[in-house]
């Protein structure tokens, strides 16, 4: 069986002692992923600016993981 592997990427942590991702084996599950500057830890007042941020951010995640985002499994 795999071990659970928890994922911390720094500017991207919660307040609460959760990590912002756990992986078993080829399976990634994310926590919030939000659209803040891990820079800086500020959240843009634009909504374009968090999305932006939000989908670099999870690129983020997918790379700690070893995966890009042509790794995510969709419904289609």
């Amino acid at each position: 069986m795999s071990r659970r592997r928890s994922l911390e990427i720094l500017g991207l942590q919660h307040e609460n002692p959760i990590p912002v991702a756990a992986q078993i084996g080829l399976f990634l599950a994310t926590s919030g992923v939000f659209g803040k500057d891990p820079n800086t830890g500020v959240v843009p007042p634009d909504i374009e600016t968090q999305c932006a941020l939000m989908f670099a951010n999870l690129r983020l995640i997918l790379a700690a993981a070893g995966g890009t985002p042509e790794n995510i499994i969709n419904g289609d």
